[in-house]
Parts: C-alpha cells; structure tokens; sequence
C-alpha cells in the first residue's frame, strides 16, 4: 500500500477522482497492458461514458458508473478524521457475442486492478488528492441480460469494488 498526498477526501471527492482516473491517460495505458496480455484481437475501446450517478438508460457503450457504497468513521476516537469509503465501478458492455462481451467486461475490471495493484507508487501518482490508499477487494460479474429495442442489444455488467482509506 502506497500512501498518497493529503486532502480533501469525502466519498464525493473520491468518486470524482476515480471518474477522472477512468476517463484519462492511465485507463487507457491499462487497457492497452490488458490487451496485450492476451493472444486475441478481441477490442477493448476507451469508455464512451463515465459517470458519478445511476443511469436509467444505458446509451452509448462501454459505459463505467461510478458508486459511492459506504462511508465508514475508522479508529476509536469521536475526532477521528480517517474513513473507509467503498466504491464501486460498473463497467456496462455490449455487443452480439457473448463470449466477446464477457471477455471484455473481465479486461475493464483487470485494467483497474493494473492501475492500483501493479506498481507500488502508481497510487500516489494517480490517486494524489486522497490523504491514504486505495485497495481493489471483490470483482462481481451480472449475467448477460437482453435489451429490447436498443443496440447492441446484450448487455454484461461487470462490477469491481474499492476501497479507499482516507486521512484529512
């Protein structure tokens, strides 16, 4: 665990960082490490759309929502500032294959595995506003549901959950 700069650091200012994380250099530098690891020429395309809150509509995909879980107060003391906040991404994937679309809804949760888990100082380089660390704990993984009257019409959901220990 690498810790990071100090700052602000409510869930808000998390999620909005991880949304900036997900839209920027890094991501992309991760997929493309993702990609490469394997021997196909399966596509993995920069996200169409990030966002801080729920969709009702899907839209245009790949998509990744950003989900702020819990909040947690860490330590004894009444004034601790220290909180575990639990964040989840949601990578929404779609397509006519089945077997590509679960393929690529795995390599966007091993791309932000990469991003947080690979080098011991690429938390403080990506993550500085956050006076802690941050740690990748479960992946889950929706069956492949049918939209009506959209396309593509399968859609994979493929969740990766954070956890971020925050010190202001």
């Amino acid at each position: 665990m690498t810790t990071a700069a100090p700052g602000v650091a409510c869930i808000t200012t998390c999620k909005r960082g991880i949304r900036a994380l997900l839209e920027g250099e890094a991501f992309l530098q991760a997929l493309a490490q993702v990609a490469s690891e394997f021997a196909d020429a399966l596509p993995l395309p920069a996200l169409a759309t990030v966002t801080t809150s729920e969709k009702k509509t899907l839209g245009t995909l790949p998509l990744a929502e950003v989900h702020g879980l819990t909040s947690v107060r860490l330590g004894d003391a009444q004034w601790s500032r220290s909180r575990l906040h639990t964040i989840a991404i949601r990578f929404y994937v779609g397509g006519d294959d089945e077997e590509d679309i679960t393929a690529q809804a795995e390599r966007y949760v091993l791309a932000v595995r990469r991003m947080f888990e690979d080098e011991p100082d690429r938390q403080a380089r990506l993550f500085p506003f956050v006076g802690g660390t941050v740690d990748v704990d479960t992946d889950d993984y929706d069956p492949i549901r049918q939209r009506q009257n959209a396309e593509p019409t399968l859609v994979k959901c493929a969740t990766v959950v954070l956890l971020v220990r925050t010190v202001n």
